[in-house]
């Protein structure tokens, strides 16, 4: 049963909650506590999976007890429900929270959202995996993306198309305007898996305030220790993105595919950026290794209990990003496990990110044949093949 604590300074409201949430009772086993201090002796006291919590409280306000959370309970998923959305609000959540709701919040969303939270605990089995990937605050980017974005930004007339294009080519600024449109930090969510169709949505004036906040995206600078790792993921999943976005409108004029597929390869190695960011040295270390096993999943299983497609498909759930793009994280290198039985973005996220870079790196995973024939394309193989060989894509981490 999922543990769950409410947190807010208004006792009408935490009674509104018990009443609005009385029939889930059988589901979770909920608390209430009236300010940050109170809920973190209850955290103290017993372990929770959730804690949401309003913004605006004395002594203590949401984003500080989020923030204090992340550090004390790093497993915890930590989400924001209140009706403060004005800029300073928003800016100190962006760090600590995972998912904001915004007041008045309706019982049916607040029970899916809080059911789709419960839900991702099982998404990965072992303690610290889920630990490493809550307490991320921001995707790695690479600094010239930034700078880009920056100098764009900065012009008066600057446009939508090129900010997209920017941010729709580095996967740590598109997870992040993703999270923020998708999960209500500017208001009602917008499901979206469309990155330049987010930052559309937040608009020019409020990604300068992102920038300027230091609070929303990151950049890996060259020198730190996973510089060079950082950025071949970055350009791994250009490429795929890329590549991908071909094979789908090789078998489907659908554009919902498509685009499905583009964005489902921009973001698919969002878990290696993770571990780059969090474990550097020992992530390294995994990727050097040479052992008999040729695809890098097996070794990140077996020395972090959890591979870098799980971790991934981890962030975006938590993140509110559609089950759609979670679900072709997750997958990338296990097709299989899914019930396709036709061609789907998921398909061709998996068979470019197989058949684009080096097909001796050592770190690369191979093409599921079998996979491939339950869905009846082993005859487009080579095609798909030719066409990722003329793409000439760079990437080196599959």
């Amino acid at each position: 049963m999922q543990r769950i604590l409410f947190v807010d300074d208004e006792p009408k409201l935490l009674s509104g909650l018990r009443r609005m949430l009385h029939a889930m009772r059988g589901q979770w086993h909920m608390d209430f506590a009236g300010s940050g201090a109170e809920a973190l002796t209850r955290l103290l006291e017993q372990p929770f999976d959730i804690v949401v919590t309003d913004m605006r409280m004395p002594f203590m306000d949401g984003s500080e007890l989020l923030r204090l959370i992340r550090e004390r309970f790093p497993s915890t998923i930590r989400m924001v429900l209140s009706g403060q959305c004005d800029r300073h609000a928003v800016l100190k959540a962006v760090g600590p929270a995972h998912q904001f709701l915004t007041k008045p919040c309706n019982s049916e969303t607040l029970k899916e959202s809080l059911n789709r939270a419960s839900q991702l605990r099982d998404r990965l089995g072992a303690a610290w995996p889920r630990e490493v990937v809550s307490c991320v605050e921001a995707v790695p980017s690479l600094p010239d993306s930034l700078a880009d974005l920056s100098t764009e930004l900065a012009e008066p007339d600057s446009g939508n198309d090129q900010i997209g294009r920017i941010i729709g080519n580095d996967p740590g600024m598109a997870v992040r305007v993703l999270q923020l449109v998708n999960s209500g930090f500017y208001g009602s969510p917008q499901r979206t898996s469309d990155p330049p169709g987010a930052a559309s949505l937040l608009g020019a004036e409020r990604l300068r305030e992102l920038i300027d906040s230091s609070e929303a995206f990151v950049a890996t600078t060259p020198g730190q220790p996973h510089w060079i790792g950082v950025a071949d993921v970055v350009e791994h999943s250009r490429a795929v993105s890329e590549a991908a976005e071909s094979i789908a409108a090789s078998e489907s004029d659908d554009p919902h595919l498509i685009a499905e597929a583009r964005w489902g390869g921009l973001l698919h190695d969002v878990g290696a950026l993770v571990l780059l960011q969090q474990v550097p040295e020992r992530y390294a270390a995994v990727l050097m290794t040479r052992t008999g096993s040729q695809c890098i999943c097996d070794r990140e299983q077996a020395e972090f209990d959890a591979d870098h497609a799980a971790m991934g498909a981890y962030l975006l759930a938590l993140w509110g990003l559609p089950d759609s793009v979670v679900r072709i994280t997750a997958l990338h290198h296990a097709p299989a496990e899914s019930d396709d039985c036709n061609f789907t973005a998921l398909t061709a996220v998996h068979a470019a990110d197989c058949l684009t870079g080096d097909p001796e790196d050592h770190r690369k995973c191979t093409l599921d044949f079998e996979y491939i024939e339950r869905i009846g394309k082993s005859d487009r193989i080579a095609a798909w093949t030719e066409l990722c060989r003329t793409l000439q894509p760079e990437g080196i981490l599959a």
